[in-house]
């Protein structure tokens, strides 16, 4: 069942290590998926890694060393067996953790959830100073055949918000930041009705909630997608809490 979702990399589409990898389209933050993350979100040594390795009969896995990836955990079967792209559009089952658009002034929170980031889509045939492909007819997911992502094609051409814009973690000094914000290891990234941000979020395994301190207020997120109002340099405004699955995945 393990071998059902590694990849041979001389089947993927694009340059990466030789060897075998975790499915990149399943396993994006996993340490034995094809690409790396981008450098503000960490790679998970998944406790499925630990067992391939035990089982190859070379390894003697520790497995308290595991951690769960956050990406498509909790998502359900359907983001598994079927299309992140249909009729143009992320359905469902596979938002938030893939994109369907080239507007790059469009800025969300990762899948992860530990930065701000723009959609890796693309009109390939109108990005210059590089030559690039056609998409295979299987991965073609929009009526458009030349839109594809520029990086994350061994993800099966699924975009993803991975073009790191904003890191929670260590933000760029350009950033204009709100006074109820908090940066650091443990900011995560919040979507709202404005540009995404970032507070110090902590998981609650009793209540099977997220605690995230809005300035000086602590504030619990109770279920997936809640809305919380709030006040910001005078002004109304709301974020959205991410998937708990995502946030807390352990």
């Amino acid at each position: 069942m393990l071998r059902s979702i590694l990849i041979p990399s001389s089947y993927l589409y694009t340059q990466d290590c030789f060897g075998d990898h975790w499915e990149e389209r399943l396993a994006w933050d996993s340490s034995m998926s094809a690409m790396l993350t981008p450098s503000s979100i960490p790679e998970h040594l998944s406790p499925y890694t630990l067992a391939l390795l035990e089982d190859s009969g070379w390894y003697k896995a520790n497995f308290t060393m595991a951690s769960v990836p956050s990406f498509g955990h909790g998502a359900g079967c359907d983001f598994v067996e079927k299309p992140c792209i249909v009729n143009d559009t992320v359905p469902d089952y596979a938002a938030p953790y893939f994109c369907d658009h080239i507007d790059k002034d469009t800025v969300k929170c990762d899948p992860t959830h530990r930065m701000m980031a723009t959609c890796d889509l693309y009109d390939l045939s109108q990005v210059s100073g590089e030559a690039y492909p056609p998409v295979p007819q299987v991965y073609r997911y929009f009526s458009n055949p030349a839109w594809g992502p520029k990086k994350g094609k061994s993800a099966d051409f699924c975009p993803i918000y991975s073009e790191t814009f904003v890191s929670c973690a260590n933000p760029p000094s350009f950033l204009n930041k709100f006074d109820e914000e908090t940066f650091g290891e443990d900011s995560r990234c919040y979507n709202s009705n404005g540009r995404p941000l970032c507070f110090d979020t902590y998981c609650i395994p009793e209540s099977n909630s997220i605690l995230v301190r809005v300035g000086n207020s602590p504030i619990k997120c109770e279920y997936d997608g809640q809305q919380i109002n709030a006040t910001f340099a005078g002004e109304a405004i709301y974020f959205e809490c991410p998937k708990l699955a995502t946030v807390c995945p352990e």
